[in-house]
């Protein structure tokens, strides 16, 4: 009896080892799970925000380097994979987001047309991080409701708009996001600015307003509400537009600013000027000109935007015969636009002048019928009667003054 006993106790002790040594091991692998594994895959998660976060702090530039080079593309991966390690238990990955929404609308007196102000919103999602959603909103970020950084719209003297039209969609994933560039605008003159803004963006008028009200510039907005702004620039604000867009199919489309910023005039050689109206007609004296032959005596000038391509269609209707002229001419870095305008030369090398009566009072040279097309699609038409004025003759009939 005594033997069976001690035979007993000698096998129950490695079995109670084990078991002690397992309930040890699993203890340590619950305490590693519950207090360990949180803090290596929140680190994981930091890591990852921070990288994404700088890749969506990029958009700025992306959008302007669309602008300027035609297109740009953005690459940022949005998802979190966790690394595995033994015996232990871990997610196989989180998936944040970035959605682009549609938040209102902006007017101007230097747009042809009303665009969407367009949104991108960072959705960061973890499973142990909690962190707030990021916005960017015409180059400015924003992080609940406060100025994080980026460009802002208005600073030492010049307005910078970073202007995104698209579809409203979600990237998420390992996202490429492509952006169309449709040019970059820079313009000196007074204009005015309306944003209005959808339910749930009223923060970002809000802000505006604090803003702007520091400033030399004319602010008004709706204080109970906060869904729409008002600002107006003075003639020496410069403003600066980027315009870009993604997922809409306007890649022929022109951008939405206004070309014809200007008066434009009928300018002499000897500097004096007449204002030309669109679809009225102006009349010009050639008769101290005849000496002048095939130079340029006028010039139609104006303002518009910088390095604006415009198309020229011109004909010259001179009794005779007509004359069409069809090609593009360029605004300079400034936007000043100077298109010499060259009424036909007669055999002779002089001004043709149709052999009329030396009493008929005024007599028409050549018409010119000008229209110029701006790259918005929009035209301006003017039509310049050159005459030659027979002033000794019509005394003589009774005709002069």
């Amino acid at each position: 009896m005594r033997i069976i006993r001690s035979i007993n106790n000698h096998a129950v002790s490695p079995v109670l080892g084990l078991v002690l040594a397992f309930a040890i091991i699993v203890g340590g692998i619950g305490v590693v799970q519950q207090f360990f594994v949180p803090v290596w895959l929140k680190n994981e998660e930091s890591l990852h925000y921070f990288e994404v976060k700088k890749e969506f702090e990029k958009l700025d530039e992306k959008i302007i380097e669309a602008a300027n080079y035609g297109s740009s593309v953005l690459n940022i991966y949005l998802d979190t994979n966790y690394p595995k390690y033994p015996f232990l238990i871990t997610p196989s990955k989180a998936s944040s987001s970035i959605k682009i929404v549609k938040i209102g609308e902006m007017e101007s007196s230097l747009l042809s047309r009303k665009i969407n102000i367009t949104a991108f919103v960072l959705e960061p999602r973890y499973h142990y991080m909690n962190v707030p959603s990021e916005t960017m909103i015409l180059g400015e970020y924003f992080a609940g409701g406060s100025d994080i950084g980026g460009m802002d719209l208005y600073q030492n003297g010049k307005v910078t708009l970073l202007i995104f039209e698209s579809d409203e969609k979600t990237v998420s994933g390992n996202a490429k996001l492509v952006l169309d560039g449709f040019g970059e605008y820079r313009i000196k003159n007074s204009a005015w600015f309306n944003i209005s803004v959808n339910d749930g963006y009223e923060w970002y008028v809000k802000h505006l307003y604090s803003v702007l009200s520091e400033t030399d510039l004319i602010v008004s907005a709706d204080t109970n509400s906060y869904r729409w702004i008002n600002f107006t620039v003075s003639p020496d604000t410069e403003t600066l537009m980027y315009f870009a867009g993604s997922g809409l199919n306007i890649s022929n489309e022109p951008a939405p600013v206004k070309y014809t910023l200007g008066s434009f005039n009928l300018t002499d050689s000897d500097g004096s000027s007449t204002t030309l109206s669109d679809g009225s007609a102006v009349t010009v004296d050639l008769s101290s000109t005849r000496d002048l032959k095939s130079s340029p005596s006028f010039y139609i000038t104006g303002t518009t935007v910088p390095n604006a391509a415009i198309k020229v269609n011109i004909t010259y209707n001179t009794g005779s015969g007509t004359i069409s002229q069809s090609f593009t001419w360029y605004s300079d870095s400034n936007g000043v636009f100077q298109l010499p305008i060259v009424p036909p030369v007669g055999d002779n090398g002089e001004r043709e002048s149709p052999k009329m009566p030396p009493w008929v009072e005024d007599t028409v040279a050549t018409v010119a019928n000008i229209q110029l097309t701006f790259p918005d699609g929009s035209t301006t038409d003017y039509t310049i009667n050159f005459v030659f004025k027979n002033e000794e003759e019509n005394k003589k009939h009774g005709n002069g003054k």
